[in-house]
């Protein structure tokens, strides 16, 4: 008969075999792994050689100093094993101008590669000069790192990074003054700073808070230049600095291309500045082109931007699907053909384009702001503003339609102090306006119901700012812009729960509060907005709502995160507050703006250009 002592002991046998039978099951790679220690190139060397055939994960951290380089430092494997090479305090591997530096390879889909906290400095190689980086299905990640005045013979100066389905994170890097100047043909020539290539289905790049800075190129993406060839492919771009950067053709700053179906870009929170697609090209900021899927631009400021053909700002083309660009910037661009701020062809879908300011753009040709066309697309443009931008027609918007079928919703928008005719269009759909203010529209046949042509009257339209006054709120007087509660009556209310307003920003009539706020921005009771302009050359407008008292500090970093400037430290009651940051006595650069409230924080970065 079975006893209770037998069943303890079977209990017992088996929990000792399932531990066994666990263990026996771990992956190897958890249970091994190697460090190495170097100080030295003939050390890193013999590590690497060492990490290629060990059967482990392994981990290299590279120690202080300055590494010369005189002969390529590379790595390769088909263990199915992960490679992590760390950099303690910024250590600088110099190639001399002669050689490549690095260049690390795996076959195996567990072959993962990280590259940390290294300074990646006169690098010279057909592909890479700085860096090559290569996996069939493993991941790269690439953080922290440093990579400057390298060249590239054929492709990318700075990294190179290829990969058939491997995801691709590349954050918080700096590169600078990289160059790919072979003018042989495309596709030499192309990529300065960072060139990142995947080939198979459904892999994801990744581009998070770097900077790219006076970067080269003969051809195309003389920033960064992200090209995922297969389909169901992801690019994220986000919170991230283009600045200065010149490419001969296509993409001065940032190029992105998905040439398969179902791709998915997301362009966020990006400053683009100073770039230029200078000789024979577009997208002096900005180039996107992608088959099919959906676009989501966001939140970016592009200022100072130029393209010998289109788009000094922004070239998009998209061949169907999604199409989002929402609470952006476009400041001082100029195209010597269509679009001085941005220029967009949408062949078919859905595009919703609102809450954005395009103010001072210049176009040869067409659409001084935005210059939009489309094949058969449902375009929405509503709730932007467009303030003193020129073209020799339309000199803020010119919309262009291919077909019947496709058409277009223009409502709630400003147009003002610009070449005239502010609006204008071409192809096969009449557009009309509604409920906007459109300087010189009056008598158009395109000024439909509720148009007005008035003085928006804004804050600050010198300064950049293009939110609605009221001077005697809640008076109903003279100082009342006349764009407030004057949208269409039908579009959903601002957040104050008012009619909706012309423009980008609407004016917050909560007696709480009695600020201009944009949609978006609303929505957060605490809140550290962009500043104001953003570039900008000696000073700037810093403004942010606390939801309850707190004592509250507002401070300036630079990029190594050293204090600059404590603009703000006390106790402030729940409000809106504007600060002005005087910059005269800082150099040109990328700095931080951290607000502290009690428990709460936020940052922005500012991008002073002198």
């Amino acid at each position: 008969m079975w006893q209770e002592s037998d069943q303890r002991v079977w209990r017992t046998a088996f929990l000792l075999c399932t531990v066994v039978l666990s263990f026996l099951f771990i992956p190897f790679s958890t249970l091994s792994a190697a460090s190495f220690t170097v100080s030295t190139p003939a050390e890193f060397r013999n590590a690497l050689n060492a990490a290629g055939a060990n059967g482990e994960d392994d981990k290299i951290e590279v120690q202080a100093g300055v590494y010369h380089i005189d002969s390529t430092l590379r790595f390769w494997s088909e263990e199915g094993h992960s490679l992590l090479i760390r950099g303690k305090g910024g250590p600088v591997l110099d190639g001399g101008n002669a050689v490549q530096i690095m260049e690390l390879i795996t076959t195996s889909n567990r072959d993962h590669l990280y590259v940390v906290g290294l300074v990646f400095q006169h690098g010279r190689a057909d592909y890479g000069g700085g860096l090559y980086l290569e996996t069939a299905d493993a991941n790269i990640t690439l953080d922290s790192c440093v990579v400057q005045d390298n060249t590239a013979g054929f492709v990318c100066g700075g990294v190179n990074i290829y990969s058939i389905t491997g995801n691709i994170a590349v954050s918080n890097c700096t590169f600078k003054r990289n160059s790919s100047p072979n003018t042989s043909g495309y596709p030499y020539g192309t990529a300065g700073g960072l060139f990142v290539q995947t080939e198979g289905e459904g892999p994801q790049i990744t581009v998070t808070d770097c900077t790219f800075e006076d970067n080269r190129a003969q051809r195309d993406g003389a920033g960064a230049m992200l090209y995922p060839v297969g389909p169901h492919s992801t690019v994220i771009v986000e919170r991230s600095v283009f600045n200065n950067n010149t490419a001969q053709e296509f993409g001065g700053g940032c190029w992105i291309r998905c040439p398969a179906d179902s791709a998915t870009v997301e362009y966020r929170s990006n400053t683009i500045a100073g770039n230029a697609a200078a000789t024979a090209g577009g997208g002096g900021g900005t180039y996107i082109e992608i088959a099919s899927g959906r676009i989501d631009l966001t939140d970016n400021v592009h200022t100072a931007n130029h393209a010998a053909w289109q788009g000094g700002g922004l070239w998009l083309e998209h061949g169907g699907g999604d199409l989002t660009i929402r609470n952006n910037s476009w400041a001082e661009n100029e195209a010597e053909q269509n679009g001085g701020g941005a220029n967009i062809y949408l062949e078919n879908g859905t595009a919703a384009i609102d809450r954005n300011v395009f103010h001072a753009n210049r176009s040869s040709q067409s659409g001084g702001g935005l210059c939009l066309s489309t094949t058969s697309a449902a375009l929405q443009v509503f709730n932007n503003t467009f303030a003193a931008n020129t073209a020799s027609d339309g000199g803020d918007v010119y919309l262009y339609f291919d077909s019947s079928s496709s058409r277009c919703d223009f409502y709630n928008n400003i147009l003002y102090a610009d070449a005239l005719p502010a609006l204008a269009f071409s192809g096969a759909v009449a557009v009309t306006a509604r409920y906007s203010d459109i300087k010189g529209g009056s008598g158009e046949p395109w000024f439909g119901a509720g148009c007005i042509d008035a003085d928006p009257m804004f804050v600050d339209a010198a300064g950049g700012d293009f939110h609605l006054a009221w001077a005697n709120f809640p008076a109903d007087d003279a100082t009342k812009s006349p764009c407030i509660d004057a949208g269409d009556p039908a579009s959903p209310p601002d957040a104050d729960e008012t009619i909706a307003d012309m423009g980008a920003f609407y004016f917050n009539q909560k007696p709480s509060t009695r600020v201009e706020e944009s949609d978006v921005m609303s929505k957060a009771d605490f809140m550290l907005q962009q500043n104001l302009p953003n570039p900008f050359n000696a000073s700037t407008i810093i403004q942010y709502t606390l939801r309850k008292p707190a004592q509250v500090t507002l401070r300036i970093y630079n990029l190594n995160g050293q204090l600059v400037e404590t603009l703000v430290r006390e106790e402030q009651p729940a409000g809106r507050y504007r600060v002005v940051w005087d910059a005269r006595r800082v150099d040109s650069g990328v700095y931080f703006c951290r607000l502290n409230s009690g428990d709460e924080w936020d940052v922005k970065r500012l991008l002073l250009l002198k």
